[in-house]
């Protein structure tokens, strides 16, 4: 066979393939699909692992393992849901790197999922499918999911809940209004960003051609029970516990105009530019729809519909400003606060440009799914070489090794398990998760910040401390910690990452052992 031969009968086959795909409206059921799913999260799993082969946890990560640990209705800076993710997932799996890098594939898996789900109620087939595959064009699924923290779990989240909110005012079913109650709560006890998720539903009301029939039915009110049940005990926690969320959100509002503004103008620049990829090949596709033909065209929304449509992908981007302005807010702005916001953004482009035939968008989208999934693979090993090779604190700090170190001496000073350890925030995180104790963290010895931990239960179990021999913050609230017949060690520790020696780090080491009643 010559070359020719096989290059057709090989563009045949994917062609053939990808059709396929595009006429099963049973897709996820289906096993070709599933597959692609299921090898969606294998890639960017083994590409978290290799390319972070060395490093430790970014805090985030950490800070959701230590929190979900606790099981807590509430925490210092944010609502519990996602902690109480993490700490579920590491009640199965063990303690490492792959398993956190896994159970954020997972995440970015399931949100891909919802889109695809979300997506159907808008289109079918392979305009449904090409939708859906686009997302893989931009970041929000793939390198900005791989950070598991209170913004990246509406990735999942987000698409999840626009679905159960647009089936319940589609088909008008209670059951289907319960499930969107329940995934708003979920939204709103991972954050309270979700109050632009719950606004957008609310405006997007006005255009649906159900929206009147909707608000005066049942439906609201079943989502709405369902809604408080589940929020309400974090609300009376948070009452109680002085709302520490609202005030970590409120520190950091009227900081000027200015700043403001520029981070909002910055922020719809990288919403754009982050979108340019799926924007570029729906215009690839447009325009060889426009020189070959158009077999099979996009169908064209309704223009309640696609009014309906619009206000669910804008609303979130000119609300997330809008509040960003109203309330001179004093941290950045990003683009990753929004991570999940974008699961309808692709099907919404495709209804703007004509003539566009949903099968060849559809085959384009395949292609650069497989592009993004294949070149996440081979870069993997590259990437982790080149970080290795890098100075950041998260790779010269020694910070798995400290753990271990701390571990045993407390094991050999006490003769007892290591249940409760205080340091500065990177190192606190690093010994609760990377000890085989795994204790709970003392998060920069502050109550506040650690509100599992109290005094009785420090006196009850012991506490070890473990602070940088130059940092004074740290040592100065050991000194009003210490109590009983504490002892003082110091180490010097460093990290190794293959042949590489990061510079050594002095730690001062304080053992409180358990203090009879």
């Amino acid at each position: 066979m010559s070359g020719t031969a096989r290059q057709n009968r090989a563009t045949g086959l994917a062609y053939s393939l990808s059709n396929k795909i595009a006429a099963a409206e049973s897709w996820p059921a289906n096993w070709v699909a599933a597959g692609c799913l299921v090898l969606f999260v294998a890639a960017w799993t083994f590409h978290g692992v290799v390319a972070g082969a060395g490093r430790t946890l970014h805090p985030d990560v950490f800070e959701a393992y230590s929190w979900g640990r606790e099981f807590q209705l509430g925490y210092n800076s944010h609502p519990p849901f996602w902690a109480w993710i993490a700490g579920a997932w590491f009640l199965v799996f063990p303690e490492t790197n792959a398993s956190f890098v896994l159970l954020e594939a997972l995440n970015a898996g399931l949100g891909l999922l919802g889109a695809w789900m979300l997506t159907g109620l808008f289109a079918k087939g392979p305009a449904r499918h090409g939708a859906a595959l686009l997302l893989l064009a931009t970041q929000f699924y793939t390198m900005m999911a791989f950070r598991f923290n209170a913004n990246t779990i509406f990735v999942s989240l987000w698409p999840w809940t626009l679905f159960f909110f647009v089936k319940s005012i589609d088909d008008m079913r209670m059951r289907d209004a319960a499930l969107f109650g329940a995934f708003a709560a979920a939204c709103m006890l991972s954050k309270y960003y979700a109050v632009i998720l719950l606004m957008t539903c609310g405006l997007s009301l006005l255009y649906h051609q159900n929206g009147r029939k909707y608000v005066f039915s049942a439906g609201p009110w079943v989502a709405a029970v369902v809604f408080t049940a589940l929020v309400l005990p974090h609300v009376i926690w948070s009452l109680k516990a002085g709302t520490p969320s609202v005030s970590y959100a409120m520190a950091h509002t009227g900081k000027g105009w200015l700043t403001s503004i520029n981070y909002a103008l910055l922020f719809f620049l990288k919403a754009a530019l982050n979108n340019a990829g799926v924007l570029a090949l729906i215009l690839l596709a447009w325009w060889l729809s426009k020189n070959a033909g158009t077999g099979e065209p996009v169908e064209r929304l309704p223009r309640w519909r696609l009014q309906f449509l619009a206000v669910l992908v804008l609303a979130p981007l000119l609300l997330t400003a809008a509040f960003g302005l109203a309330f001179q807010l004093g941290f950045k702005l990003d683009i990753v606060m929004a991570v999940g916001i974008f699961p309808l953004v692709p099907l919404y482009l495709m209804q703007f440009v004509a003539p566009l035939d949903a099968r060849r968008s559809f085959q384009i989208a395949v292609a650069a799914a497989a592009v993004v999934t294949v070149a996440t693979v081979a870069a993997a090993p590259l990437e982790g070489a080149m970080m290795a090779k890098k100075s950041a604190p998260s790779i010269d700090e020694p910070r798995q090794e400290l753990a271990e170190a701390v571990t045993e001496l407390w094991h050999t000073e006490t003769h007892t398990r290591l249940r409760y350890a205080g340091a500065q925030l990177a190192y606190a995180h690093s010994i609760g998760f990377y000890s085989e104790d795994h204790p709970s963290n003392f998060i920069d010895l502050s109550y506040t910040k650690a509100r599992w931990v109290t005094p009785e239960k420090i006196k009850q179990y012991g506490l070890l401390i473990a602070c940088v021999h130059e940092d004074s913050e740290c040592l100065g609230r050991a000194a009003t910690l210490l109590s009983g017949k504490w002892k003082q060690f110091s180490m010097n520790l460093a990290h190794r990452i293959g042949t590489r020696r990061s510079p050594e780090v002095a730690f001062d080491i304080f053992i409180m052992p358990p203090q009879p009643g």
